[in-house]
């Protein structure tokens, strides 16, 4: 008999703003150097819609990553 669990992972960085390029890079860096193909996601203190970037990463604002509930799940 055999089982199949399905396990989400995901990778989360928090940051209150990343409009410098410099703090971009800086926080960016610890999900770049990942090697995995799980989710990589980046919350930040700000409203605005959820985005994805040329290397994966997914940005969203703080209030839908508290607020909804499938808001990793729709990632």
């Amino acid at each position: 008999m055999s089982y199949h669990i399905n396990i989400f992972k995901y990778y989360i960085q928090s940051v209150y703003n990343i409009e410098e390029e410099g703090k971009k890079d800086q926080e960016l860096q610890s999900l770049l150097n990942i090697g995995d193909n799980f989710k990589k996601i980046v919350v930040v203190y700000d409203h605005f819609i959820k985005w994805q970037d040329e290397d994966g990463i997914i940005y969203m604002s703080i209030y839908d990553f508290l607020l909804n509930e499938e808001s990793l799940r729709d990632a």
